[in-house]
């Protein structure tokens, strides 16, 4: 048996189940200073790194440069330019490109030495 209910009734109903069920976002967005300033250091394992030059090829900034020394496996490894640190945007493409996952950024906020979540 079909129940016949007046439109504008049901339109109530629907609105007031709906101001019910508002959504609650999951996380916060943060703004961009609050998760990229200050926070992080670029860090180079240098005995790691086999000198292919993807970091310094794909960072945004351009702040990696490739060192005129070598390492024990004669391979020039890369490094972050004086002063340049600040500039870094946090994007990760350097620690998600290199092969040899000789780069990393550690936490200044963590005060336990724990690398960072990627």
């Amino acid at each position: 048996m079909a129940v016949l209910v007046n439109k504008s009734e049901e339109m109530e109903r629907l609105a007031k189940d709906s101001k019910e069920l508002s959504r609650v976002p999951m996380y916060v967005k943060k703004s961009i200073e609050d998760i990229t300033k200050h926070k992080t250091n670029i860090r180079i394992i240098t005995e790691f790194c086999k000198g292919c030059e993807l970091c310094t090829n794909y960072c945004p900034e351009k702040i990696l440069q490739l060192s005129t020394d070598f390492n024990s496996k004669s391979y020039h490894y890369p490094f972050v330019i004086k002063e340049m640190n600040e500039k870094c945007t946090q994007c990760r493409m350097c620690e998600r490109i290199c092969p040899e996952m000789a780069i990393f950024l550690k936490d200044n906020n963590n005060n336990s030495g724990k690398l960072t979540k990627v």
